[in-house]
């Protein structure tokens, strides 16, 4: 009799794991971790049309209660555009674009524009680039997630295109 229900058991567990795998196949392109909010942000933001977008969590040495992040995107082209911006893990980040004018060496960068992203809601901020190497920085408490995509004016997120 336990031999009998032994084998039950092992043909009850193998059937499970065959049907909890079975969902499992295909592509994974995302750990379903940390990253997966910032992932799905920088999906639902990416406008085709638009110019490049940054995201990071914040992080400071020697436990400080504030942190920074800056990337510069040297492609960018000049123009009108938007910057859609999200946050998550803190109240507030505060999103500044910045640029950098071919004349200007001394490596300052120029503010173009700046605004608290209040983390949960999208924010807006219309820019006008008159050259190349924009920089997106982000200030805010520590461990805050933050995602900023270059859009072509106007331009809004589809809902649905995130799976």
């Amino acid at each position: 009799m336990t031999r009998m229900l032994t084998r039950s058991m092992a043909a009850l567990l193998t059937g499970l794991v065959v049907v909890a795998t079975a969902g499992c196949t295909g592509t994974v392109t995302q750990d379903r971790g940390e990253d997966a909010w910032t992932h799905r942000m920088e999906v639902l933001l990416s406008d085709p049309h638009g110019d490049g977008g940054a995201s990071a969590t914040l992080t400071s040495e020697s436990g400080t209660k504030t942190a920074s992040a800056l990337v510069e995107l040297s492609t960018v082209d000049p123009g009108r555009f938007d910057v859609l911006s999200v946050c998550r893990g803190s109240g507030v980040v505060r999103v500044s674009v910045l640029h950098r004018s071919p004349e200007n060496n001394s490596g300052t960068f120029k503010p173009l524009t700046s605004r608290n992203v209040v983390c949960g809601a999208t924010t807006r901020l219309p820019i006008t680039i008159p050259s190349h190497d924009v920089v997106l920085k982000a200030t805010g408490p520590t461990g805050s997630d933050w995602v900023a995509e270059i859009v072509t004016r106007g331009w809004e997120p589809q809902p649905d295109s995130v799976e």
